[in-house]
C-alpha cells in the first residue's frame, strides 16, 4: 500500500499537485514503509517541502535524518543556491562535502546550479562527471601516504623482500607492466611478442622499470639484451603484486592494458583508494604504425589557472573556467 502511495505522490508532485501530494504523505506512517521504499519517502517529502519553501524546515529535516541519499542534498544546495548563493556554498561545505559519497550525476547537477564556489569544495577529491571532457595535460597527482602505505603494507607481505630491496635501489618514473604487452596480441605469446615488448620499450623517454617472470628472461635476454633496468618475478609468485608496489612505491605511472580490478577488490579500502590511484596512474597503449599511450582515466578533481578541472567518465576533463 505504502509504495502504490508514493508512486502516487511522484504523480503529484510532477503535476505540480503540492497539496495533495503533502496530503497523501501525511497520511503515510514512516515506520510501516520497508527499508528499501523509505529513501524514496524521505527525497518526495523533501521535494514538498522544496516545492513550499520551507526551509527551515527542510534544514531541520536534512540535521535530524539518516540515510538521505546524495541526490538529496545536490536538491537542497540547488534550493538555497536559488535563495542565495552564499548560503549553499555554506552549507555544502559543512554539512555535504563530508557526509555522502557523490555519483557521477550528482556532479552533473552541480555543475548545472553553476556555483564556482561550491565546485571549489571538490578540488582534491575523486569524482567524475558524465558531461563530455577535453583531453588535457595535468601535473600528476601525489596522494598522501596515509592513502598509499596501508596499500604498501598489505600487498607486500605476499612478495619477495629481496625483489622489494631491488626495486627500491632503483630510479624509475614508469614501470612496465611486461607480461601484459607480451600477451598484447589476442592474449597469446607468440613470436612477434618480444619484438612488441622491444618496440614499445624503443617508445619510452623517460627512466623505466620492466617487470617481467622468470620463465621469459631467457628469451628476453635474447632478445633485448640486458641494457635496460628488469626485474624478474619468481616462480608460483602473481606479476602484478610487483608492478603495482613498484609503482605505489614512488607513485610512478604503469603502461599496462590491465586495470588491475583483481587487486583492487582485494587490497582497496572502503575509500577505494587503491582504484582512484590506477586511475591516475595507468596508461594503457595501442598499435598505430607505431605505440600509442593513451592519458590516464584521471579520478580527481584539479583546479589550474583558477580553472577547475573535473574528469569525465567519457574521456578528459570537464573545465569549468
Amino acid at each position: 500500500m505504502a509504495c502504490s502511495k508514493l508512486h502516487q505522490i511522484y504523480k503529484e508532485i510532477n503535476t505540480n499537485n503540492i497539496e495533495s501530494a503533502e496530503a497523501i504523505i501525511n497520511s503515510i506512517n514512516p515506520s510501516v514503509i520497508s527499508v528499501s521504499d523509505r529513501r524514496g519517502y524521505y527525497t518526495l517529502r523533501i521535494r514538498i517541502m522544496i516545492s513550499k519553501k520551507q526551509t527551515e524546515m527542510l534544514l531541520e529535516f536534512f540535521e535530524t535524518t539518516k540515510h538521505l541519499m546524495s541526490r538529496d542534498y545536490i536538491n537542497l544546495v540547488e534550493y538555497l543556491n536559488n535563495i542565495s548563493p552564499l548560503s549553499a556554498q555554506i552549507y555544502f561545505k559543512e554539512s555535504v562535502l563530508n557526509k555522502t559519497i557523490f555519483k557521477s550525476k550528482d556532479i552533473d547537477k552541480l555543475i548545472d546550479i553553476n556555483n564556482k564556489e561550491v565546485l571549489k569544495y571538490l578540488v582534491g577529491s575523486f569524482n567524475r562527471t558524465t558531461c563530455n571532457g577535453i583531453e588535457s595535460d595535468v601535473e600528476d597527482v601525489l596522494f598522501e601516504d596515509n592513502m598509499v602505505n596501508p596499500i604498501i603494507n598489505t600487498i607486500m607481505k605476499k612478495a619477495k623482500k629481496n625483489i622489494i630491496n631491488k626495486i627500491r635501489g632503483l630510479v624509475y618514473n614508469v614501470v612496465i607492466d611486461g607480461g601484459n604487452v607480451l600477451h598484447s596480441y589476442k592474449g597469446k605469446l607468440n613470436s612477434k611478442s618480444f619484438i612488441n615488448l622491444k618496440n614499445i620499450i624503443s617508445e619510452i623517454d623517460e627512466p623505466f622499470l620492466l617487470i617481467l617472470h622468470l620463465r621469459h628472461k631467457k628469451k628476453y635476454l635474447k632478445t633485448i639484451g640486458n641494457k635496460f633496468p628488469v626485474i624478474f618475478t619468481p616462480f608460483k609468485s602473481n606479476d602484478d603484486i610487483y608492478i603495482i608496489i613498484a609503482s605505489l612505491i614512488n607513485q610512478s605511472k604503469i603502461i599496462t592494458n590491465d586495470n588491475f580490478g583483481d587487486h583492487n577488490s582485494i587490497y582497496s579500502n572502503t575509500n577505494n583508494h587503491l582504484r582512484y590511484y590506477f586511475d591516475e596512474k595507468i596508461i594503457n597503449y595501442s598499435f598505430d604504425k607505431k605505440y600509442v599511450f593513451s592519458k590516464p582515466k584521471y579520478s580527481m578533481v584539479r583546479i589550474m589557472d583558477e580553472k577547475i578541472m573535473i574528469p569525465s567518465e567519457k574521456s578528459g576533463f570537464y573545465i569549468i573556467d
